[in-house]
């Protein structure tokens, strides 16, 4: 995985930070962007 995946990763996976529905939201979006320009540039 790339450097930024990994940081996403770790972004959606903590345990006490980003529980609220606007920040899942925001790394919902950041996901799906994320995974698109992954996918192109693989």
């Amino acid at each position: 995985m790339l450097v930024h995946g990994s940081n996403l990763l770790q972004k959606e996976a903590h345990q006490t930070k980003y529980l609220d529905a606007e920040s899942r939201q925001y790394l919902a979006e950041i996901r799906e962007k994320y995974n698109a320009w992954h996918l192109a540039n693989a």
